[in-house]
């Protein structure tokens, strides 16, 4: 989803960029927003993928230590190694 936004971002205009930053950031927090803030009275359920949902929460930890990493000399991990490789392969399948 990132890759796609960093993307599109280069050949957008303003308007059409913060449309996708919206639509990235709802989809990112769709399901925990609709858990924590019930959205009316008719919002009963909640319908997402628990698999797809974990790897996003990962993934943004992922990023965010990849952010960090020149800046507090962070060292490679192994799980998070192990971890985008299942991934991958997972896409190849």
């Amino acid at each position: 989803m990132k890759g796609a936004f960093l993307k599109l971002m280069n050949h957008s205009t303003r308007d059409e960029v913060e449309a996708l930053e919206k639509w990235i950031h709802d989809r990112m927090l769709d399901a925990k927003n609709s858990v924590k803030h019930k959205r009316g009275r008719y919002d009963m359920t909640v319908s997402f993928d628990p698999k797809e949902e974990a790897y996003d929460v990962i993934d943004r930890a992922i990023t965010t230590y990849f952010q960090l990493f020149p800046i507090l000399k962070l060292r490679p991990l192994r799980s998070i190694e192990q971890f985008d490789a299942k991934h991958r392969e997972e896409c190849k399948a």
